[in-house]
């Protein structure tokens, strides 16, 4: 693993824009020289123009142009703004810094901005050794199961046509930035209900895991089947934590559990048209593993139980 000179760990409460500006000052002077190589050239927006690096990411994206005539909360919440892919940035350093063993998973990936910066962190610090995985139906959201999970009950999130732009679209603004390395990245495509049972058999080890899965079933799947990966010293990061099914969703994971770690909340509210987001993208750092009942995760996937019986056996 190699680290750049002068990067030094985070420590909690984490970083944010407002109370970090020198450190700011200070990545942007050392990570420069980095990113003004011919290989890494691609990457420099996303660190030093967010806005620019967000319009680039929906630049082969047919809706845009909708998208910012709209200007609604509901268009915007999906558009991670600069505070929140600093606090990416950060974490990642973090856990390299501290060398938290495992992989880094986003569920719910879209058009790829935030794994975009995540991978081209570990691009800077010349990271080899860590598979990302991309998380997506890249088709949209699944309609409401509310018999069996009644925080989503009148969802309309399934409905929503923006979501469906196929993986390859995605797969693409990585490739135009440079961050298409399939020796290390897996694109995981399909509703997690289907893809999770898989990937909990698979992954062992997981330094970072984001949640931006916006429904009630989509962020519970997600942490019945990934969240006893996390290692000690890795982060729990999450997109939407404003929406009442997402958050649903956590709080009733953390008191099941007893997950008892401190949670953080932006300093700074993010700020999307007119609407102040003030929890978006909060986190938590991982003090102990957790381990889930196996009935629980067969209950949870209870289509897939052959293979979470094999998983676990």
């Amino acid at each position: 693993m190699v680290i750049l000179p002068g990067l030094v760990a985070a420590s909690l409460p984490f970083r944010c824009v407002s109370e970090q500006q020198e450190h700011d000052s200070q990545r942007a002077a050392r990570l420069s020289p980095v990113l003004e190589t011919s290989a890494l050239k691609p990457c420099r927006t996303l660190f030093k123009h967010v806005a620019t690096a967000r319009k680039m990411a929906y630049r082969d994206y047919e809706s845009w142009k909708n998208h910012r005539k709209e200007r609604t909360a509901e268009t915007n919440l999906t558009m991670s703004l600069s505070r929140l892919s600093d606090n990416a940035v950060y974490i990642v350093e973090e856990i390299l810094e501290n060398q938290v063993p495992g992989g880094i998973m986003e569920t719910g990936v879209w058009t790829g901005f935030m794994s975009m910066v995540m991978a081209a962190t570990l691009k800077v610090h010349s990271i080899n050794d860590r598979i990302q995985y991309m998380c997506d139906s890249f088709t949209g959201l699944p309609p409401p199961d509310a018999s069996r999970f009644p925080g989503d009950k009148g969802s309309g999130f399934h409905k929503l046509g923006r979501h469906n732009i196929g993986v390859s679209s995605t797969q693409e603004r990585f490739r135009k930035n440079g961050l298409l390395e399939a020796s290390r990245q897996r694109w995981e495509v399909g509703f997690f209900n289907n893809t999770m049972p898989g990937l909990r058999q698979r992954v062992d080890k997981l330094a970072v895991l984001r949640l931006d899965g916006d429904m009630y079933q989509s962020t519970w799947e997600v942490l019945l089947a990934m969240y006893p990966t996390l290692q000690v010293g890795g982060f729990l990061m999450t997109d939407d934590y404003d929406l009442p099914p997402f958050i649903k969703a956590i709080k009733d994971f953390r008191a099941r559990y007893g997950i008892k770690e401190e949670m953080h909340f932006p300093k700074r509210p993010v700020l999307t048209g007119k609407v102040h987001l003030k929890q978006q993208g909060m986190y938590w750092k991982v003090e102990r593993r957790v381990n889930i009942p196996l009935q629980d995760v067969v209950n949870t996937f209870s289509h897939a139980r052959d293979l979470v019986m094999a998983s676990s056996s």
